[in-house]
């Protein structure tokens, strides 16, 4: 199972993908895909938000097709990076409801 776990807090935003759905044990697993190309554009999205100095800080592992990333949004950019990981949080909440087999997803927000 993939499990998505995506955590804000203020500007600070965690987003946690592991596991594999397990949707098929013959290549190529649509599920698992859907999940990478997921985790892929968020990836690609961050950096790039990165590059252009909208992100405070920044801390991502990729390790064995699991992806972890830590940001602070800087002010000017807080509503576009929201935006960003809210996009992605609903590809993944599709998944779950279609596959809920093979994806879970966890959204939790607050203050610390």
């Amino acid at each position: 199972m993939t499990t998505a776990i995506f955590t804000q807090h203020s500007k600070e935003h965690s987003i946690s993908i592991t596991g594999h759905a397990g949707y098929s044990n013959l290549d190529p697993d649509i599920v698992c895909s859907a999940c990478s190309v997921l985790a892929c554009t968020l990836m690609q999205c961050v950096l790039c938000e990165e590059a252009v100095g909208n992100l405070k800080t920044l801390n991502t592992l990729e390790d064995n097709g699991n992806v972890n990333i830590r940001f602070v949004a800087c002010d000017h950019a807080a509503v576009r990076m929201q935006s960003i990981v809210e996009t992605i949080a609903t590809g993944f909440a599709m998944l779950s409801h279609e596959y809920p087999d093979n994806v879970k997803l966890s959204v939790k927000t607050g203050e610390r």
